[in-house]
């Protein structure tokens, strides 16, 4: 569900949750931030109230050394039980062909790769906007924050959306001619879109 989440939708707010007593391969706000950053989609940290969200936020802004994600994790797989759920865990994704795997200092590795310059550059707020919302109690601030940047995010998305449709309407005003019989304009659209959303700055970088 998760993965359907942060695949379907362009940002995702995560405030609070525990980082103990929890059943699954990782916290369920943790694996929410994680997904999300593989998506590559915008992520907004709401962590003054402590919990999963501080300890996501602080593992993508400190870069190395004991950060409460980790400190929690290793106090977390002292109980034996946590150990024999995370083999079943992974038996039943193996089973199930789901791809997921239990690696704790990947996830680790991967907040601290995205850091605070991608963080601000996915969700369209400062480092100062993202310390702030990451660490302030206060719900207008917090609210004022997160309106400023989803607006942003908006913009940006939009225009990127009306660059691919005039780039497209472009290619497809006239329809070529190949012999005597012209092609359909669909089939056009149909190439000229699928080719520009696999090339930068819409689809992969090389």
């Amino acid at each position: 569900m998760r993965q359907t989440l942060a695949k379907n939708y362009e940002a995702r707010i995560i405030l609070g949750g525990k980082l103990k007593g929890y059943v699954g391969r990782y916290p369920g706000i943790v694996e929410e931030a994680l997904e999300t950053i593989i998506r590559d989609k915008a992520l907004y940290i709401v962590g003054g109230f402590g919990g999963a969200a501080r300890a996501v936020y602080e593992a993508i802004v400190i870069p190395s050394g004991q950060t409460p994600l980790r400190e929690a994790w290793q106090d977390h797989c002292r109980d034996e039980k946590v150990h024999e759920m995370h083999a079943s865990y992974l038996d039943l994704a193996k089973q199930l062909n789901l791809g997921f795997s239990l690696d704790h200092e990947a996830m680790l590795e991967l907040f601290k790769d995205f850091g605070p310059k991608k963080l601000s550059e996915k969700n369209k707020l400062t480092a100062a906007e993202n310390k702030r919302l990451a660490y302030s109690q206060d719900v207008h601030e917090i609210l004022a924050i997160l309106v400023r940047g989803l607006n942003q995010l908006h913009v940006d998305l939009a225009a990127q959306k009306g660059a691919v449709a005039q780039s497209v309407e472009a290619h497809t005003a006239k329809p070529p001619v190949v012999g005597s019989k012209q092609i359909s304009p669909e089939i056009c659209l149909t190439a000229n879109a699928n080719e520009m959303l696999q090339s930068p700055p819409y689809g992969p970088r090389s």
